[in-house]
């Protein structure tokens, strides 16, 4: 139970002044809560507010995801308007608690307090063309994410920095964001023009999202460590060196992070092993986080995620899609019957995977485009990749399926 929360509100002006004043209010559901003012002197000012018996916000299953209405104005001593700022946010604390056990290294987080399981997906871009996407397409699948019973969704930095609705739709919804910074499987250039570039972006986007409470963690990069693009550049001289590697992701960006949102954990990249395997082993069991591409890239079977070492803490990539419904698939002579995936097929075992090499005959009057989003969507529920002359020859002439 949380008697009163200490907030602190802090502005700066863009020129020097001689006295201002700044005015706070507070609201939850619309009812004034706090409002508070007071005077300053130069560019900056702040102002503590103190709420008592505050409303707290929970993630998706812990508790309600209560929401206040934050209003900041800035007058002149002669009472004119200089600018104003209107936010909604979540008083809570949400911190990745890494403390020494006996495997090594905890990797959990916590709300207001309560240790949770953070369970959830990772976002990637929604549309190959940003654009097209509307507020009910974000709704659709962030609300879909909550019904599964999700808490978390992870940013990935090989994407976006998303819109400001899929951050307000998440604090609703109480789906923590694991926020990775926009690095991802390569190397980058760590000389001060690029990175006076980079300091604008993160600056921009750190003053952006800070105010929303569904903010977990910011994460410098994605896979840079795990796929070895730092050092060793004798043998691959386009890799950076593990000094220019520091430069970006050890130093600017949590340097960033600390000045514009101090109360948010860093993580210098996912997977990411603290400590003295940083440079042999991302994905070590002794700490840090890991990504798990064993059952699905590296063809090992599904008992592996029963009996891997990295099980305390991961990143789990692999995904089913929906298995097609018997009906559409046999509406007509020529849909896809699953069970002819046996009856009329090669199989060959490999690595508790099979291939499955189908009749010709019995897929020819299939049109190409069909022909492939049905058995492709069959194998990948059955994790069976399938091959037919037809779909050879479809991609071989270099086409795509959006």
């Amino acid at each position: 139970l949380h008697k009163s929360v200490k907030r602190e509100i802090e502005v700066e002006l863009a020129h020097y002044s001689r006295r201002s004043q700044l005015k706070v209010e507070l609201y939850y559901q619309n009812q004034q809560v706090i409002t508070q003012d007071k005077y300053f002197a130069g560019k900056k000012g702040k102002l503590e507010l103190i709420v008592k018996e505050p409303h707290l916000w929970w993630p998706n299953g812990l508790g309600p995801q209560n929401l206040y209405q934050l209003k900041i104005k800035v007058f002149t001593f002669r009472g004119e308007l200089i600018d104003s700022k209107e936010s909604r946010i979540g008083l809570r604390t949400l911190r990745l608690i890494r403390e020494k056990d006996r495997w090594g290294e905890s990797f959990y987080f916590t709300c207001n307090g309560v240790p949770f399981f953070a369970k959830g997906g990772n976002w990637i871009p929604a549309d190959h063309f940003i654009p097209r996407l509307k507020k009910e397409h974000y709704q659709y699948l962030l609300r879909s994410c909550a019904q599964a019973n999700m808490n978390m969704i992870r940013v990935w930095g090989g994407g976006i920095y998303e819109e400001d609705i899929f951050y307000d739709l998440c604090d609703e919804l109480g789906l923590c964001v694991w926020q990775d910074f926009m690095f991802a499987c390569a190397a980058y250039p760590a000389d001060r023009q690029f990175l006076t570039n980079v300091e604008a972006e993160i600056r921009d986007n750190l003053k952006r999202l800070r105010h929303h409470p569904c903010l977990a963690l910011y994460c410098g990069n994605n896979e840079i460590e795990q796929l070895k693009m730092v050092g060793n550049q004798q043998q691959r001289p386009e890799n950076m060196s593990w000094s220019e590697y520091r430069k970006l992701f050890d130093r600017l960006l949590p340097q960033l992070v600390k000045q514009l949102d101090p109360q948010r954990d860093y993580w210098p990249s996912s997977a990411h092993t603290p400590g003295r395997w940083r440079k042999i082993d991302a994905n070590h069991p002794e700490a840090g986080d890991a990504h798990l591409w064993m059952v699905w890239h590296g063809r090992a079977p599904f008992e592996y995620y029963m009996r891997n070492p990295e099980g305390r803490q991961k990143f789990d990539w692999h995904g089913k899609p929906n298995y097609p419904k018997p009906d559409y698939l046999s509406s007509s002579r020529k849909r896809l019957i699953p069970q002819v995936l046996y009856k009329g097929g090669i199989l060959k075992a490999w690595h508790k995977k099979q291939a499955v090499v189908l009749q010709k005959s019995f897929f020819e009057t299939l049109p190409e485009i069909e022909l492939a989003v049905l058995i492709g969507s069959v194998a990948l529920h059955e994790d069976q990749p399938l091959i037919t002359p037809k779909l050879h020859n479809f991609f071989s002439k270099g086409n795509t399926i959006n």
